[in-house]
């Protein structure tokens, strides 16, 4: 059985395998031999102090014409793919006797540390060998010497053939256990875990591996489009931007972000790494005014902007050093003491979002760099199918192939074009761009809200977005019953979580779930017309919120 001792992958003797090694070796010695005939393994190095030599190991690599020395390098790195089975297989010998207890006496019982003392590795690669000889290995029987096939037969035939490289194998081994996660959860079929071990090896023998582990996201997105997206424990732990203290005049910040965040930064920000710069939009106003009209004018000139306060988007900005604020910007609402509306984000989810909206805000502006000779704007392509029924798989500029459920939020807002394609990627047809709600309906929805509907929230209407109350996947109307604006993290929350919203009187009241009021009480927005608290009628029932 390939694998096991005196055998290769192919079934061939250990012997064969041997020779085949020892004929490249010999092979690449012969075709860069040094002229003064110095054998292969004449120089084993060079001890400290001693000059080093003009060409290491005998070989006169620099004497090799164009072509012949790319070909010399690929034999090499050849050679190289079985040596790293060899060691592969060893370590996976070595790590089996470590756990059998072969080595206690001696003080070792870990079998990555057993690799770390006589191989002289570091942890990480001590891990990367025995993970692949676990996978790619057969697995011997703790009664008797009978040898269960590998874990991953295809993946294991190509890399022990020397066609795969160690990262090439980790990368295909790691994209084929999530799938068999998925498989053991009964979420996709165990046969398409066979199949995309073999169609990642079959990439793999040709693509490096950056693109190889490209391929495996896109891959295990199509096999799962709607369970990739991060838990709520995900979440709070990782999302949010982190700054460090500063260091030498420098500071470091990380952090994560959702697939939906990253195609909106992207959008905002992405022109400035455009290798096609395309003229900003103030440049080109810029070059229609005369350079004397460009610059400052003398105090005497009239004045041109209005008195203050400014009205921005219909929110009044004051005169700059003034004590008034800014309406419906104080981040203490007047009745915030409701412990289930709490704004339960981290620090950095907060800052998260204030970035986003800072971009969300600019890009509305409309005087924003073009990004592709287009203003900024996030673009994603569904399937009509998919588009209907909600499930699916979206394509986006920045992320690829992503779960159409990541992109909830932003479909509930969108402008929509219908593209019908023929044969191949033929466009057959164009529709004409709708919004699902129009520049009227917002404009009502404003009136009527004013703001961020969900209770004790004071973020004004434009920094909101339109909502649909039963979504429009699942039958809900594009209409102002089925409508009302929401900040971005309260549009989150609701796609994200089981509170419901029920239109009363065309009032839109928010019911938390059990979890967080095991009264079932519903609640409303009274900041931004200054009623008192008060919560639904009696007997109203909310209906489910699914966007």
């Amino acid at each position: 059985m390939p694998g096991s001792p005196g055998s290769t992958r192919h079934g061939n003797s250990a012997g064969d395998h041997i020779h085949r090694l020892l004929d490249l070796a010999e092979a690449l010695a012969r075709a860069a031999s040094h002229g003064s005939g110095a054998d292969f393994g004449d120089h084993p190095g060079t001890r400290a102090g001693e000059p080093v030599a003009a060409t290491p190991l005998g070989l006169e690599l620099g004497s090799l014409p164009d072509r012949e020395l790319v070909a010399w390098a690929q034999t090499a790195e050849h050679l190289n793919h079985f040596l790293q089975g060899v060691l592969v297989q060893a370590a996976g010998e070595l790590a089996t006797r470590t756990r059998a207890g072969r080595f206690t006496a001696k003080g070792v019982t870990d079998p990555a540390g057993m690799l770390v003392a006589t191989l002289k590795l570091g942890k990480a690669e001590a891990y990367r060998r025995m993970r692949l000889a676990e996978h790619l290995l057969p697995v011997p029987d703790a009664i008797g010497p009978v040898l269960a096939p590998p874990r991953q037969p295809a993946l294991g035939t190509a890399f022990f053939g020397g066609q795969l490289s160690a990262e090439q194998a980790l990368i295909v081994s790691a994209f084929t256990d999530d799938a068999a996660h998925l498989a053991n959860a009964g979420r996709i079929d165990p046969g398409m875990v066979t199949e995309l071990e073999e169609t990642l090896t079959e990439y793999a023998r040709d693509q490096a591996p950056d693109f190889l582990h490209r391929v495996g996201v896109r891959a295990v997105n199509l096999l799962d489009p709607d369970g990739q997206q991060p838990t709520d424990g995900e979440l709070l732990a990782k999302q949010g931007i982190f700054f460090r203290r500063a260091r030498r005049g420098l500071v470091h910040f990380d952090g994560h972000l959702t697939l939906a965040q990253y195609e909106q930064m992207m959008a905002g920000i992405g022109q400035a790494t455009n290798p096609r710069d395309h003229a900003d939009i103030n440049d080109r106003l810029m070059r229609g005014i005369p350079l004397t009209t460009a610059k400052a004018q003398p105090a005497t000139a009239p004045e041109t902007e209005p008195a203050w306060p400014h009205r921005v988007d219909g929110i009044s900005i004051p005169e700059p050093g003034s004590d008034a604020e800014l309406p419906g910007l104080d981040p203490i609402a007047p009745a915030g003491i409701d412990p289930a509306v709490k704004d339960r984000r981290t620090h950095g989810q907060r800052l998260l979002d204030g970035m986003i909206d800072c971009i969300k805000l600019a890009a509305r502006t409309g005087k924003l760099p073009l990004n592709g000779g287009l203003k900024p704007q996030v673009f994603i392509t569904i399937a009509r199918e998919d588009l209907s029924n909600g499930k699916g798989t979206a394509l986006a500029p920045y992320c690829g192939p992503s779960p159409l459920a990541d992109f909830e939020e932003l479909i509930c807002d969108a402008e929509i074009t219908e593209i019908t394609f023929g044969k191949g990627q033929r466009i057959i047809n164009v529709g004409r761009t709708r919004r699902l709600f129009t520049a009227a309906q917002r404009k009502i929805l404003v009136a009527r809200d004013m703001g961020c509907a969900f209770p004790d929230c004071t973020r004004p209407a434009p920094w909101t977005e339109a909502h649909h109350i039963i979504a429009w996947k699942d039958g809900g109307e594009t209409s102002l019953e089925n409508g009302v604006l929401l900040c971005t993290p309260h549009h989150h929350l609701l796609h994200g979580s089981d509170w419901q919203v029920a239109m009363v009187d065309g009032i839109p009241f928010f019911t938390p779930p059990p979890l967080l009021d095991p009264t079932g009480r519903a609640r409303r927005n009274t900041y931004h017309h200054g009623y008192p608290r008060a919560g639904a009628p009696a007997g109203t029932e909310a209906e489910t919120d699914a966007g």
